[in-house]
Formats: structure tokens, sequence, C-alpha cells
């Protein structure tokens, strides 16, 4: 046994001690192996001496250097097929030492454990840390570490351990409504117990809170469903969480299910793992639908501008979240390989390539209607054909190309995760993805919607609606699928004439703006209008021929032609801009170039055509198509779903949920 003795803290001296001790084991079987003798052995033996004393210990907010419990474990393995695993437990140690009475809490028993090398009688820590400042309730009661002493093993191996242990600086000792009080403290102790077990059983390490989210990723991975490349980056490989298993395409071993990651509202998947703990992702649902650029560049186009502009915007913690200094590879082929790397282009966010978009389905037979990441749309990558085509993937999941401003796709922003995110919860399923640490915090009680972030889910009308962003401190959401007509969509003109292209013109329930402002949200609904604000909703028209999206939220009166042939940045509307090309009103559309004004991924929404509020000339309007693709249509005519949006007072608070699709937000009018 070691004993960590703590000292006197504000005054008062305790008694509180840590003892570890070892369970001695030592493993000798007969195997059924054609009679096969196998034999091996574990045992673990203690260096160091035999007690610590930390004088005038007060909680730290780390360990002490030199204040450690070391411990070895050594062994050999004369078994010629089966390796020995062995696993680092730690447990509570004894109970009521020496007349304590209460065992310090759980959540403020902290410990690091590290491994140590030892080279010419000097021993040195090895990074990284085995495990690095958990609480014992983060830890909470099982494996720490698993190690393998291999087969074959006829001289002895040794490791060496550290364990550090340190009360943590969260707790409050004091008469005043602290953890413990003065008298309560001086009667606690805190006791552990290392084990170390073997057998030739395969052991894992459940994933913790606070481990890295790539442990809890690699996990899964197998032959079966990924794929690594000659410079060891790991594709998550195989068939779509959707797909049937049809016994020569997708089996388990190979179905995708398990990469799902929720960061700042949006649900993403994890594609690809990097030797050096970074990964990159993708939404799983397109975000928009916009055309390309003026040309097939990336670097200046559009779709760059929209991805490290406007949704970049979206982003919480990104100095935190997102990898530093990662690049984009942009380089022109008209290959499915790995491209060289001639076009990089910097940028917190990008598109996937052809080369990991076709890594995807590898290993669904290479068949691309299976693969994963094929969500029935039309999809920008990053990646030109040809000094005249950009390349994209159709609504059957192939790889196709065609002018950058010919057709507006769908956009599904990708990013680099830093390799230091944690793993905070989840399961990596669709219905309950990972969750990452260093994420927006949940709300405290009573706080402002405004103070949330675009994508979380908001219960608005006892439908679900999703976070478009805030303006003038009004929180702008939009419904989260289309308003049903019993188990389909409900559908309706936009206009009553070819000139009606402008939102509001509506004079009965057979349009929407009417229908909308005065049916779905009639005035007699006094409870739910009472929560909104009039919403401003800009009218610039988006253009048929190939324009920037930023057409649809600047004031173009003066100057029209910057958007059809250039990409020239305008500023977004500040609250003193003078624009005559709006609606005002309580219920409106998404425009163009918004967050979440694409499809959901295919079969996922109750999908159908849906209406956009953007004008596309005198005579039609924009709408989203099912596969994905931004078109445009006559208003008297296309008879189309839409997914309303509303703008919520400043005032709004949360009363309950946690933002997700599985717990959205409630709300109320605040003070």
């Amino acid at each position: 046994k070691k004993k960590i003795i703590l000292g006197s803290i504000i005054g008062v001296l305790i008694g509180t001690l840590i003892s570890v001790s070892y369970a001695f084991f030592t493993f000798s079987k007969t195997s059924n192996n054609n009679s096969q003798l196998v034999v091996g052995d574990i045992y673990m033996k203690y260096v160091g001496n035999n007690e610590l004393d930390f004088e005038g210990a007060m909680p730290s907010s780390t360990y002490t250097e030199g204040k450690y419990f070391e411990f070895e474990v050594s062994g050999k393995n004369t078994t010629t097929n089966k390796d020995i695993i062995y696993d680092i437990v730690i447990n509570h140690g004894i109970d009521n030492p020496k007349s304590r009475t209460t065992r310090i809490a759980d959540k403020f028993l902290k410990f690091r454990l590290v491994e140590v090398v030892e080279e010419n009688n000097v021993r040195q820590e090895v990074t990284p840390d085995l495990i690095e400042g958990k609480s014992y309730n983060e830890i909470n009661n099982t494996r720490i570490y698993v190690r393998t002493i291999p087969k074959n093993t006829t001289t002895e191996i040794k490791h060496i351990y550290r364990l550090y242990a340190w009360i943590d600086q969260s707790v409050v000792i004091s008469n005043n409504g602290g953890d413990y009080t003065p008298a309560e403290w001086a009667n606690l102790y805190a006791s552990i117990r290392v084990d170390v077990t073997g057998d030739f059983n395969e052991k894992k390490i459940p994933v913790q809170i606070g481990d890295k989210l790539s442990k809890a990723i690699l996990e899964h991975i197998t032959d079966d469903n990924s794929d690594k490349d000659s410079d060891n980056v790991t594709y998550i490989s195989g068939c779509g969480d959707e797909e049937t298993i049809d016994g020569t395409t997708c089996t388990e071993a190979n179905k995708i299910d398990f990469n799902f990651v929720l960061y700042s509202g949006k649900l993403w998947r994890i594609v690809a793992i990097y030797q050096d703990g970074t990964m990159k992702l993708v939404t799983e649902n397109p975000i928009t639908a916009i055309y390309w650029g003026s040309n097939t560049t990336y670097e200046g186009s559009w779709v760059y501008q929209w991805l490290n502009e406007d949704f970049n915007d979206t982003l919480v913690n990104k100095n935190t979240v997102l990898a530093i200094g990662k690049q984009w590879n942009a380089t022109e082929t008209t290959e499915t390989t790995k491209p060289a790397e001639t076009t990089m282009v910097g940028g917190n966010v990008g598109l996937l390539n052809t080369y990991e978009y076709t890594e995807s389905y590898k290993k669904a037979n290479n068949q691309y209607g299976k693969g994963y990441l094929n969500i029935k749309q039309y999809w920008w990558l990053i990646t030109p054909y040809s000094s005249s085509n950009v390349h994209f993937v159709n609504y059957f999941g192939g790889l196709f190309y065609d002018g950058p401003s010919s057709r507006a796709n769908a956009v599904r922003p990708s990013i680099y995760l830093s390799s230091s995110i944690t793993f905070a919860g989840g399961e990596g399923t669709r219905n309950n993805p990972y969750k990452i640490g260093e994420d927006i915090s949940a709300p405290t009680t009573n706080a402002l919607l405004n103070s949330r972030v675009s994508g979380e889910y908001v219960n608005f009308k006892g439908e679900d609606f999703r976070i478009v962003g805030v303006e003038n401190g009004t929180t702008k959401i939009v419904k989260a699928d289309y308003i049903m007509n019993g188990s389909s969509a409900l559908t309706k003109k936009f206009g009553s004439s070819i000139s009606s292209v402008i939102y509001g013109k509506g004079n009965s329930s057979s349009y929407w703006d009417y229908y909308l402002n005065n049916s779905w949200l009639p005035t007699s609904d006094t409870i739910n209008r009472a929560l909104l604000a009039e919403g401003t909703y800009y009218l610039g028209v988006y253009g048929r021929t190939g324009i920037s999206y930023k057409a649809t939220i600047c004031d173009t009166t003066n100057d029209n032609s910057d958007y059809h042939l250039t990409t020239k940045a305008c500023d977004k509307l500040q609250n003193t801009d003078t624009i005559t090309n709006t609606y005002t009103g309580y219920v409106g559309l998404l425009r163009v170039g918004e967050m979440f004004s694409s499809q959901l991924k295919g079969e996922l929404a109750s999908y159908y055509h849906m209406w956009l509020i953007t004008p596309d000339s005198s005579s039609s309007v924009r709408s989203v198509d099912n596969n994905g693709l931004l078109n445009f249509k006559d208003p008297s005519r296309g008879a189309y779903a839409v997914r309303p949006s509303v703008n919520l007072k400043s005032n709004i608070i949360i009363t309950g949920g946690d933002g997700t699709e599985q717990d959205p937000f409630q709300i109320a009018l605040g003070s």
C-alpha cells in the first residue's frame, strides 16, 4: 500500500488519505487448442517510498509535481496463440479510516495517469497522458487503461506508471453555503484502490466524458467500414445508415451509423481522421443552394464567400473547435484519385473534394448510390473539372460536372475539427449524435433565446422550428419541415398573376402569403402572435444567369450589374440602410442564401418543391426542387410547399429543452 496524506488546510488539521493497493495475479491455464500448455504470468510491484506526505495541501487546479504513486506492471507470456490483456482499474478503497466518517465527493477527487520510461537510470514521463485530470466520477469505476503482454514473450517486459491525485479547486469550504464546513472537512477522507488484472479476453475502455472525440470514433473503425490511404489518412467508408442490407453490398459490418456529430446546432458526419488527430466533417444536410461563381476558381467564388462569411458566422467557439492552419485541396482534375496539392486554399470552411467523396463509398462495393454521403440531392464539390466546369454530386450519388453559373446546386459545408476536441456524450448515431465539450453551453434558466446559435431547434406553435439567425435582437426561425396536409405537404401558389412576384400580394387563402398571415397564424391566435415581432424580408432579385447570392441581401437599386459580372462583396444590411425592395409582416419565407434555405436529406423530410421569397425576375420566383437544385417558377402556375419563417421578440426566454431535434427549446415571453 501507498499512502498519500494530506496535511492541514485552512487552519484545520485533516487526516485525509489515499490508500493505493493492488491485486496480485498469476494466470495459468491449459488450452483446448491441441492440448498445448498455455502459461502466462502477470505480476505487479510498486516502486518508491511507501508514503507521500502533502503538507499544507490545498484544493488545487492541477497535480503537484513530484508527488505521485508509481507502480510497475511486468511479466512474460509464453503462449504461442494468445495475448495477455491486462487492465488498470481505479476503485474506492477502505471505508472510514481512522474514524473518519464521510468520503469526499467523487467529483472533487481528480487523477492523472502517465507512463514512464527509464533510460540510464533516469525516468521520464511519456506524452500524451493516459488520463488527463479526470475526476473520479468521470472515470466511473471502470477501466482507465488497457495494455497487452504479447504472445511469444519469453523475456520479461516492464511498464511503469505514475498516478497523481489531488483535490479539485472547485470545492468550497465555508460555513456559508459551501460544499463542506470546516468542521465537516476535518472529518472527510478519500480512499482509492488501484487494481491490475488480466486474461486472454479482449478488453475495452468505455469512452469517458472529457476523452478525445477521436477516441470515440476510432472504437468503431474496422477494415469493413474504413479505408486508409498511403498518407495514413483514415476515411470512413461504407453504406448509408438507411440503406437496405442486401447481403452483397450493404452488411452490418460496413453500414455507417456511428459518425454523427452535433456541433453549433448542425448535424455533421465525420468523413476522415488524420494522423495528428484532426478530423474532417461535412454537414449531413445541405444548408443552402446557390450558383458556384463567375468562373471555376474556388477561392473568390460565391460559394467560397458564402462558406467563409455567412456560414462561418454561425459557428461557435471557432478558435477552439476548428483546427488551425488547415487548407482545402481545390486542384483541378478529371480523376477521382487523390489530387496533387497544386491549388490549396485557406479558410475555416470548405467543401469535400472528389477523392474524399469517392472514398466514402469504396467499402460499399464502390457503388456510389449506396454510399453514406449520397443524400439524393445535387451538391457542390470543391474540385474543378476543367477551366469551364466544376464537379458536383448528382441526385443518384454519382459524380458529374457543369458550368459554375449554369446551375445552382446545394452546399454542404465542411470543417476540420481540432485534435483537442473532447467527447461530451452521445453514441454517434443520427438520433443520439456525439456532442463535444467545446460547443455552446446549455442555456441557464430563463436565458434569452437570441443568445443561442443558428441551427438549434425551437418549439413554436406546437411545431419544430430552427434558428436561422438574430436580426436586430429578434430571433428568426424557420419551420423544420413543411406545413402538412395529412400525410403530404400542403401546396399553394405564390401569387395571383404573372406579375405577382413580390411576396404580400396574395388576396385569398389560395396564395401562401395571405394564407400564412391569416389562416396558419390567424389574428385570433393572440398567444402565439404575442411572441412575434414583425420581420423585414428583403426581396433582392436573384437572376437565373448566375449571380452572387449577395444580391438577395444588398440594396442593388443603383447598380445590379455587380452581381452578374464579379464576385464583389457588399456589406450586409445595417439598421440605417434604406431598402425599398422589402416585405414587412409576421410570417414570411426564407430568401436565397439564408441558412436552411435548402431541402433536407432525401426521404428524411416530407419533401416537395419549395418556394423561397426571392424573385428571380419580374415574372418568376425562386424555388428549391426536391432534388436540391435552386430553380424558378411562374408564381401563378406553380403549387409548391413552404417552410414559413417568423421573428421572435428580443425578450423571448427559454423555459425548457436543450435545443436539439429530440428536445427543442420551449419558450415564453420574458419581462
